[in-house]
């Protein structure tokens, strides 16, 4: 999802956006959003430099709102694309199958 820099957003902070998509309310976030131990620093944020593709002349053509909600949309409209999600959202999951 392209957003210009100095619009940093924290793992959380995507999170939280993506919930209205799958019918839940920010208020319930303690309930829905797991953390794990060996991933909150390493997981906090993503930056993103976009110094050098600047230079080539890209730039941002979708705005972080509407690029989330057109990668949900994608995903949904996909769903043999992708396995199992469960799977993949195991903490220390080394992308082998189980």
């Amino acid at each position: 999802i392209g957003a210009p820099e100095g619009s940093e957003k924290s793992v959380k902070e995507v999170a939280l956006a993506l919930m209205p998509y799958f019918g839940l309310d920010a208020s319930s976030k303690d309930e829905v959003l797991e953390t794990f131990p060996d991933r909150p620093k390493n997981d906090a944020n993503y930056a993103i430099v976009s110094t050098k593709l600047r230079a080539l002349g890209w730039s941002p053509r979708v705005s972080f709102d509407d690029g989330l909600k057109r990668t949900v949309e994608w995903y949904l409209a996909n769903l043999s694309h992708w396995g199992a999600v469960d799977e993949a959202l195991k903490a220390d999951n080394s992308g082998a199958a189980a």
